[in-house]
């Protein structure tokens, strides 16, 4: 069997975690399986490493600044609070930001051979476009356009372990992409549909994927989802895999599991075409802004909005709202004039396969609840498998409530 075994940045998060997830390959292999190991950036590398673009960019863009105060800046990183403490990550990325950022895969990959090799594992880091993995130009969030497998096969019929560094790509004319936040999973799912693997194992720091983040409710476990259910999860702010991996799964009905590489005993969470359409969540998305922006914006604009995942398909008297990331709209701001802007919000969505036949008694309930906790909906947002309300986003305590009354069935 021929399994992708996918580590995120918690689970290579340190060296005594990194030999952890060794074991879990070595285990694999002494069944007599093949691996291909996809790693993540090690647990908050990435985010100092956009700290550093952004302290670079910020100099560069005030050359006045006096040289001592530069080097106070630059000591401070990634602390400082004069930078942003989120880049504007996908939108205003270039060349030179995503050479900076890949590299923190490159660690990873370099770390989980070492932890391999003390356990007699043949391996060899693999880089984007060592693969190679060709991507379109969209730097920062770029799109996966073709996978050649040759080189990884090459690898395994010599008995060796590839471990690619999962996030990176190339374009076509030689440049080093990044495919986003998450892209490791996309990764992952990308290799196994393109090699045919028998298996694809998302290694995360949950023991599957749950009713909600169970680090903010006491949510339940759900042993099967259905591919469309994950795509929504993660469109609406589940950070357990990316929703292009999820699409990716889809598409190629891929043998795919969401497991914990924490020492949990259990079988994790199996993606499923068919089945897992009864299952119901809630997904959270914090630091949101809603804008109400004039709609040949838009027109204008559609590479710009192309990397954006939250178009709220509101339209009336000739505008269009979005929801963004607040560090997003400071950017859009700069070059789009925003009608109506309403900030430091959340979305709460229940996610359910068509949830249309079950908008209604939600809805009611959901404001049932906020009148009780006096919490006001800003705006409800009604999709195809998702109902999402916009709130301040201190109002989060409704989180626990509507999961309780709507997955858990209790009285209101």
């Amino acid at each position: 069997m021929l399994i992708v075994q996918k580590f995120g940045g918690t689970s290579v998060g340190s060296a005594e975690r990194m030999a952890e997830c060794a074991k879990i390959v070595q285990q694999s292999l002494n069944e007599g399986h093949q691996v291909i190991v996809v790693v993540s950036a090690m647990a908050g590398h990435t985010n100092n490493i956009v700290a550093l673009c952004d302290a670079v960019d910020f100099l560069g863009a005030h050359s006045n600044v006096h040289e001592d105060l530069s080097t106070e800046l630059t000591h401070k990183l990634p602390s400082v609070v004069e930078f942003p403490k989120k880049s504007n990550y996908s939108l205003n990325a270039t060349k030179h930001r995503d050479v900076a950022l890949s590299s923190a895969e490159i660690l990873s990959a370099g770390l989980m051979c070492l932890s391999l090799e003390k356990r007699e594992v043949k391996s060899i880091a693999v880089q984007g476009w060592q693969v190679p993995i060709y991507t379109n130009e969209a730097f920062g969030n770029a799109e996966v356009l073709s996978l050649d497998t040759t080189y990884l096969v090459q690898l395994l019929k010599r008995g060796i372990t590839p471990v690619v560094c999962g996030f990176q790509g190339i374009t076509k004319e030689g440049d080093i992409s990044t495919l986003g936040r998450g892209g490791s999973d996309i990764t992952a799912a990308a290799i196994s549909a393109a090699i045919g693997a028998d298996r694809c194992d998302i290694y995360t720091d949950v023991d599957g994927v749950y009713s909600c983040d169970p680090k903010k409710v006491d949510a339940i476990k759900m042993p099967v989802v259905n591919y469309e259910l994950m795509v929504e999860m993660g469109l609406n702010g589940a950070k357990v895999m990316h929703h292009r991996a999820s699409e990716i799964a889809q598409k190629h009905s891929l043998n795919l599991w969401i497991k914990s590489s924490f020492g949990h005993s259990d079988g994790g969470t199996m993606l499923a075409c068919d089945g897992g359409k009864d299952a119901i969540s809630i997904s959270v998305w914090s630091n949101v802004s809603l804008i109400s922006v004039a709609h040949d914006v838009f027109e204008w604009n559609k590479q710009f909005f192309s990397q954006i995942n939250h178009i709220v398909e509101r339209e009336c008297n000739n505008t269009l709202d979005i929801a963004l990331s607040e560090d997003n709209c400071k950017i859009f701001s700069n070059f789009a004039k925003i009608i109506d802007i309403k900030s430091n919000l959340s979305k709460i969505s229940v996610v359910k396969y068509n949830i249309d036949s079950c908008y209604k008694e939600y809805v009611a309930k959901i404001n049932i609840l906020a009148q009780n906790l006096a919490i006001d909906i800003k705006w409800v947002n009604l999709r195809p498998h998702s109902i999402g309300i916009f709130i301040a986003a201190g109002d989060e305590v409704i989180i626990e409530h509507i999961h309780n009354c709507i997955i858990k069935g209790e009285t209101i």
